[in-house]
């Protein structure tokens, strides 16, 4: 019901603005429009890239520490182990 007066309330106020008034709120619009598809669009990639870690995971665990960078962030600290671990057999 709240729709319903807002919506006769919107259009009203857009009846008393004049025609020029008119097409600078639909140039708002549309710049708000390609805005918003844009940042949809952002999303979307986001999305696929995700999916993409999900899909090539073996199990839904293992894809939220891949999302999270914890195999990666234990890959370096094996490396700086095994680094310093030949330095001292040196």
């Amino acid at each position: 019901m709240a729709d319903t007066v807002n919506t006769r309330r919107h259009k009203k106020e857009l009846s008393k603005l004049s025609k020029t008034e008119l097409i600078m709120v639909m140039l708002e619009q549309e710049r708000e429009n390609e805005a918003l598809r844009s940042q949809v669009s952002d999303l979307k990639e986001i999305i696929a890239e995700r999916e993409i870690v999900i899909d090539d995971s073996e199990s839904l665990a293992h894809a939220a520490l891949r999302l999270s960078g914890i195999f990666e962030a234990a890959d370096r600290a094996c490396e700086i182990y095994r680094d310093s671990l030949r330095r001292k057999e040196q």
